[in-house]
């Protein structure tokens, strides 16, 4: 706000001229005498428009400042954008003085509520001191149930109105709490705003007249001056009249209140009359219907059916399913659900605004952990809806029969006239005209049962709507009301560090526990119950005994089925299924015999007592606890599943379960027995003291259980290898894995008793489902490894009938091989198919795994919106809205990568296993649809990673622009390599499993990535070629459109041989050899004279390249052999020499012969 000074001269300038002046002169306006005169207030209008003069003959004021605008954006002469700023500022200066001038009226009724509240606060007081008495109800004794039922619908209007009246005042109450905090903060930025304006006034000094720019800044900065002032003192009143109404409207507020209360009371009593009169009216029509029906009963059969219809539609609206039975307690429950409705909105209005007046201090804790376990049952409401949903649809389709019933009884006189008709043929006109009132009086009474069937079903209807959008809405609010809940309690420290003070209530809850007196109760309720329900207990304790016997039995017979699951036949699978059944029934017994205590404890006798039901809770939660770690005990027992079945490590973990088992159980069951049955007796100060010690036990028991559990097996040398050096990675697992539950004991000490027991409980819960799921791979993987053994057995059964037939064929050493070989290819890689299967099973097992997770810790997410509160930058949207980032985002956006990461490695195999090899698709279709599966879920993930970070398109966009050209300068060879691996992904020129000649490079394509290729050559080497090369490069593909692929064997025999004969049994090699195709035929070409041989060429075509070697080895072999039995010569290189430059003789030499002789 601006100066004292300079806002009284304002103000006075409203009325004089003079003030005018002062106030710009106290504004620091440094102008000439003779200007003095110009500064004129328009005195002779005093209005909400300050009527100042921003220059000689210029008021301030609305329509003057209008006129201004309309003169300045008729000017031509001005600049288009000067004239539109000059408009613009004048604008401004018009809507602060509308401002100003309603600020003005709310100062004015904020100083009459000031002035009003005493008497206010006197008549409310006075109010208050009468007693509470209900208005009685006057009913007229000729009122009828509709005349009750239009009072009952008025009276619910008008408590609707009462309570949406007191929310209105309680909302009020809080808002002007939020104000009265918020006003004097708001009159220190009007008075720093004031000062900022009158510092601009004096900067800009005294405007020319033809100045508009200035002129329009001046009226702009007046103007707002002058709503500044007028807010301020606006505030100043409306913080009077808080202040004067702070004890108004509490007294309003219990004024609505009993108000509402006494329209509650008259609803429910006319609800009660409502249905008082319907159950009453319906009993009277059903008797009446029913002796009506006796009385005619022996009358004519046409009659006697009407009179039955009769009594039946009477029935309809009597009885426990009668309509207004149904009626009256869907209105019952309607009112329930209301009421918790009501209580919990107030009760979490409450909670809220505490919370925000006093912090989430330990009240505040302790009063949110006491609410979190009396909200109500979601899962019970949400049965009733789905319930609902059937009982509405049926009420809906018994109205529509209702009323086609009674469209059919619109024209009575034809239906009288038909059943008189009736009786007048069997019984004569006197006895039709005797009976013809009566059918008269059932036809109009049916019509009347009908109509008020009707009107009952729509009123049914009509509560079960309204008792479904209430319950929805309860469901709403509890819903709502949980999170909030459990996105502060856990943050909250609900009760004091443990002290030396509380000892002494330690021991008198101790003494509680163990008081001679109560355990003798527990006597007493056992003997009630026996005596309540004699045959149920001792079939109970019958089946306890029976099961104590059958366990002891199985513990002779776990050696059995242990010798049998270790062979490795099919019989072990059955086995190991038995030895399954066999521990879990060895666990059973005395957690059972826990539970059956319990049933003994709770019966109609026990359960009334406060020390029984303790007792009772707490022996049910240790059975289940027992339970469990029996099961894991029995599991690692000697000749136990685990160790016969599964192959657990017997020194490291099974050892150690059954040596330390049994003495954490002896700490930690009755540590965990006191804190369950002191929380179910919910004395707090035993809870705070004992509870919290027997707790803390607890938890020090799983630490050092989990201590002994995860100790590293030592090692004589330090590990070197990479996979060791993983392995020592685990010994971390150990301390930390305990420092969880250490720190959950130094949670419960020091008050954070509430946050350690929950998270104690989810983290057990998640253990046993990650050791349930890891026994369900165990056994998996060991029926797979059966399975495998199976199908290996079977496969060397096959190989060795297969080469047993070859041998009996008589085929050569080398035709055998070939056959092996090709038998091999098409043996089942029995590997593979095991890993894919162990990789599908643990997928699915990690997605039930990750499920229940989610399931087990749901309630506590919303805990972890606290990190919505941490900021750490804040980024702008498309739209200019500024959008904050927290320390959620950034975890929600490491969780999409981690989750992107774990996708690309595992979801293209699992899409492989699970659906791609199921598809009639090539091996080369299947890779290229998991490698752009890929592409696409890492592209997908970094989209929604950086989104979460507030990193879209629009801010990055010309970076992402300025790294493309660099990398295009830079990484220009792997862009192509990489746009060249997506062309030969979708136009697929080269698929994996082709066999390809790129340049001097020939093999078969194995693997394609996005910067390279793989190619095994016929040697087996593995080279890495660019995927440039594929596109750019000259690339034959051998079997790209059709595999089959031509092999030439060029043939040379000697001059002189029989060509034709030559040529026959080159067919006949040709048509012998297994691996040469009858289609396309195999040709024989005579090819040319050589320098020594008769040069033939054998082309014949073989099913793909993969054959070519063996065919051509076949061909050879065939060939010579075929030549030599045939007396063909094959050809080999002859030369002759000519001696001509040589004059002397020449000696030569015979072979065998020692002469010489001379040419």
């Amino acid at each position: 706000m601006m100066r004292p000074t300079t806002a009284f001269l304002l103000w006075l300038s409203l009325l004089t001229p003079v003030g005018g002046v002062l106030a710009q002169e106290s504004a620091g306006e440094a102008k000439p005498a003779t200007n003095d005169a110009a500064v004129v207030a328009a005195a002779e209008e005093p209005s909400s428009d300050a009527r100042v003069l921003v220059a000689p003959g210029f008021g301030l004021n609305a329509d003057a400042l209008r006129a201004r605008a309309a003169l300045v954006e008729a000017e031509t002469g001005l600049e288009e954008a000067l004239r539109t700023e000059v408009v613009r500022r004048y604008r401004l200066a018009v809507d602060h003085l509308a401002a100003a001038a309603a600020l003005e009226k709310h100062a004015a009724e904020n100083e009459r509520l000031v002035l009003e509240a005493p008497a206010a606060l006197e008549r409310a007081r006075a109010e208050l001191e009468k007693p509470v008495t209900d208005q009685p109800l006057e009913i007229a004794g000729a009122a009828t149930l509709e005349d009750i039922q239009s009072l009952l619908s008025q009276a619910s209007a008008d408590l609707d109105a009462a309570i949406k009246r007191e929310a209105e005042i309680g909302e009020e109450q809080q808002e002007r709490g939020e104000r009265r905090a918020g006003i004097p903060r708001q009159i220190s930025e009007l008075n720093q705003r004031a000062g900022t304006l009158d510092s601009d006034l004096v900067a800009g000094g005294e405007p020319a007249p033809d100045d508009e720019a200035a002129l329009s800044r001046r009226a702009e900065l007046l103007a707002e001056l002058v709503r500044i002032d007028v807010e301020g003192r606006a505030a100043q009143a409306e913080l009077r009249s808080i202040d004067a109404r702070r004890e108004l409207l509490p007294a309003s507020k219990e004024l609505a209140a009993r108000r509402t209360a006494a329209i509650q009371r008259r609803r429910d009593a006319l609800q009660e009359l409502v249905n008082s009169r319907r159950r009453l009216e319906a009993e009277a029509a059903a008797r009446q219907a029913v002796d009506k029906k006796e009385e005619l009963s022996r009358s004519h059969p046409r009659l006697a059916e009407l009179a039955a219809e009769t009594a039946e539609l009477a029935a309809l609206r009597t009885g426990e399913q009668g309509l207004a039975g149904r009626i009256e307690r869907a209105k019952q429950e309607l009112t329930d659900v209301e009421t918790r409705l009501a209580s919990l909105s107030a009760q979490a209005s409450t909670t809220r605004e505490k919370a925000r007046a006093a912090g989430f201090n330990e009240t505040i804790g302790l009063l949110l952990v006491k609410q979190r376990t009396s909200l109500p049952e979601l899962d019970r409401h949400v049965k009733n809806l789905r319930q609902r949903t059937d009982q509405i649809a049926d009420v809906q389709l018994a109205a529509l029969e209702l009323e086609e019933r009674r469209d059919r009884l619109i024209d009575r006189a034809a239906q009288q006239r038909e059943i008189l008709e009736a009786i007048a043929v069997d019984q004569g006109e006197d006895a039709a005209a005797e009976f013809e009132p009566k059918v008269a009086e059932l036809l109009t009474t049916q019509r009347g049962y009908l109509d008020a069937a009707i009107r009952d079903s729509d009123s049914l209807l009509v509560t079960l709507i309204d008792l479904d959008v209430s319950e929805r809405a309860l469901i709403d609010e509890t819903r709502a009301y949980r999170d909030f809940i459990d996105e502060n309690v856990l943050w909250i420290r609900g009760r004091s560090a443990l002290s030396l003070s509380m000892l002494e209530d330690a021991l008198t809850g101790l003494n509680w526990l163990i008081s001679p007196t109560n355990v003798a109760s527990l006597a007493t309720a056992v003997e009630h119950t026996i005596s309540d329900e004699p045959f149920a207990a001792l079939v109970l304790v019958m089946g306890w005994l029976g099961l104590l016997v059958v366990a002891r039995n199985l513990k002779r017979s776990v050696g059995e089925y242990a010798e049998a699951a270790r062979q490795n036949t099919e019989r072990a699978i059955q086995a190991s299924f038995l030895l399954l059944i066999a521990t879990v029934v060895m666990s059973m017994p005395w957690p059972a015999l826990l539970h059956l205590s319990a049933w003994l404890l709770g019966g109609t006798g026990g359960a009334r007592l406060d020390y029984t039901s303790a007792v009772v809770f707490g022996l049910r939660e240790v059975a289940t606890t027992y339970f469990f770690f029996e099961f894991g005990r029995q599991l690692c027992r000697r000749e136990g599943l685990g160790e016969v079945y599964l192959r657990w490590p017997r020194d490291r973990w099974l050892k150690r379960v059954r040596r330390s088992f049994p003495p954490a159980l002896l700490i930690a069951l009755p540590a965990l027995f006191v804190t369950a049955a002191l929380n179910e007796h919910g004395t707090q100060k035993w809870v705070d003291s004992l509870g919290r010690l027997a707790m803390v036990q607890a938890l020090l028991v799983l630490a050092g259980l989990t201590w002994t559990l995860l100790r590293p097996e030592r090692e004589e040398s330090p590990p070197a290898s990479a996979k060791n050096q993983a392995r020592s990675l685990r010994r971390y697992q150990q301390p930390a894995a305990t420092a969880v539950w250490v720190t959950l004991a130094i949670m419960a000490l020091s008050g954070w008793e509430y946050a350690a027991l929950r998270f104690a409980e989810l983290i057990m819960s998640t253990i046993w489902t990650a050791l349930t799921l890891l026994l369900i791979d165990s056994v998996a993987v060991r029926w797979l490894l059966l399975a495998r053994r199976r199908l290996a057995i079977a496969q060397a059964r096959q190989r060795h009938e297969a080469r047993a037939r070859t041998e009996a064929k008589g085929s050569s050493e080398a035709g055998a091989d070939i056959d092996a070989s090709l038998a091999q290819e098409h043996v089942l890689d029995l590997g593979a198919v095991n890993e894919q299967t162990r990789r599908l099973t643990r997928s699915v097992l990690t997605l039930v795994f990750v499920l229940s997770v989610w399931v087990i810790w749901r309630d506590v997410l919303p805990a972890l919106r606290i990190f919505d509160r941490v900021e750490l930058w804040s980024t702008v949207q498309d739209d200019g809205t500024a959008v904050a980032i927290t320390l959620s985002n950034l975890f929600r956006a490491l969780l999409v990568l981690i989750m992107t990461t774990i996708a690309t490695r595992n979801m293209p195999g699992f899409l492989e296993i699970t659906v791609l090899q199921r598809l009639p698709l090539e091996a080369s279709i299947r890779y290229a649809v998991t490698a752009v599966a890929r592409y696409t879920i890492a592209v997908i993930g970094i989209v929604l990673g950086f989104g979460a970070l507030g990193i879209g398109w629009s801010q990055v966009q010309w970076l992402a622009a300025a790294v493309t050209v660099g990398l295009g300068f830079g990484l220009q060879e792997i862009f192509a390599n990489f746009v060249s691996g997506l062309i030969i992904l979708f136009e697929r020129p080269v698929r994996v499993g082709d066999t390809v000649t790129l340049g001097e490079l020939k093999g078969t394509v194995s693997r394609i990535r996005m910067r390279a290729t793989t190619i095994m050559d016929w040697d087996r080497r593995e080279l890495i070629v660019p995927n440039k090369e594929f596109i750019t490069g000259q690339l034959i593909n051998w079997s790209l459109s059709d595999p089959i692929t031509r092999l030439v064997i060029p043939v040379g025999i000697a001059y002189g041989s029989d060509t034709r004969k030559a040529e026959e049994v080159l067919y006949r090699c040709a048509a012998e050899c297994q691996y040469v195709l009858k289609d396309p035929a195999t040709t024989v070409v005579y090819r040319e004279f050589g320098d020594s041989a008769l040069l033939f060429h054998v082309r014949v075509f073989i099913a793909s390249m993969e054959f070519y070697w063996m065919t051509q080895n076949a061909m050879h072999y065939a060939i010579d052999d075929a030549f030599r039995e045939s007396g063909i010569e094959i050809a080999f290189p002859q030369r002759d020499l000519h001696v001509r430059s040589v004059s002397l003789p020449l000696p030569v030499q015979v072979s065998g012969d020692d002469t010489e002789k001379s040419g």
